[in-house]
């Protein structure tokens, strides 16, 4: 899974105030697919320019286990982003996720209640 990560990656998430390397990157992914076992994702657009590819992307599965502090819901999700990838030397060694949290978090039903 890391081939393509260039040793030094780093990531960030800034909607979850999140940075991290290959490894983080690894164990996200694990637990995404914990958490959303019939996860798909698909990417929908890309552009790429000089050492940047920018991808959007969308995802659907059903919230079964839990992820970032929310327990599971049963609830089935649709997630969109972007990713802004950066090459180095034929491999990914930054990106940035800019994924749409605040539908992702209204559609597990884990928004703070107002009021």
């Amino acid at each position: 899974m890391l081939r393509g990560y260039a040793v030094g990656f780093v990531c960030q998430a800034p909607a979850l105030e999140w940075q991290g390397d290959r490894e983080a990157i690894k164990r996200t992914a694990v637990n995404a697919k914990a958490a959303f076992p019939d996860m798909h994702l698909s990417v929908t657009d890309q552009i790429a320019e000089g050492d940047r590819v920018v991808s959007f992307y969308s995802g659907t599965g059903t919230h079964r286990g839990k992820w970032v502090g929310v327990a599971a819901t049963g609830k089935f999700i649709n997630i969109t982003g972007i990713i802004v990838s950066r090459a180095a030397d034929g491999k990914v060694a930054e990106e940035w996720y800019y994924d749409d949290i605040y539908s992702l978090f209204k559609e597990m039903d884990a928004l703070p209640k107002s009021g």
